[in-house]
């Protein structure tokens, strides 16, 4: 059976002390330090996915040290690939 395009996905990845966890509803997982909403757009079988994370809420009682180090250690919760195009934004 064939994939159907266009393909569509959307939901929310949050980033917690032991990574990257995706949770679309509530409840989030307890002790987050950001929410991203997630994106994504496949045209057709030969088009790149089209990604979109943007960080829509940060715990404003994490020091920003801690939020850096945890970037460090675990990225972003969709990384770019040939296959596909990664946009980063924040609503915060």
């Amino acid at each position: 059976m064939s994939e159907a395009y266009p393909r569509l996905d959307q939901g929310f990845f949050h980033l917690t002390d032991n990574g990257w966890v995706r949770k679309d509803s509530h409840p989030y997982p307890p002790g987050r330090i950001e929410t991203w909403k997630y994106e994504m757009e496949c045209d057709s079988k030969d088009a790149k996915e089209q990604v979109c994370l943007t960080k829509v809420w940060s715990n404003p009682n994490t020091p920003m040290e801690h939020v850096a180090s945890m970037h460090r250690q675990f990225g972003v919760p969709v990384h770019p690939a040939i296959d596909r195009n990664v946009k980063l934004e924040c609503q915060v």
